[in-house]
């Protein structure tokens, strides 16, 4: 297995009470740079590993582990 760990951004972010909406809007309030045409596979995959890694290392402090311990739990719980 190539990603033993998948990552949701969008799931991500209902820990941090700031943030909502799709992509474009968290790319904006994270002041994120795009590069290339939106909605181009490279270009957005590039803005959506920009975003994480930034969203990451600012509201999360470069850990994930509480959200991954929350979303362990809602998995079981499911």
């Amino acid at each position: 297995m190539y990603f033993p760990i998948v990552y949701d951004i969008k799931h991500l972010m209902k820990f941090c009470n700031s943030l909502h909406g799709e992509l474009n809007k968290l790319v904006e309030l994270l002041e994120v740079e795009r590069v290339g045409i939106c909605h181009q596979a490279s270009s957005d995959s590039l803005l959506t590993t920009c975003t994480f890694r930034k969203l990451k290392n600012n509201l999360f402090s470069g850990s994930l582990k509480k959200a991954m311990n929350v979303c362990q739990l809602e998995a079981t719980q499911a």
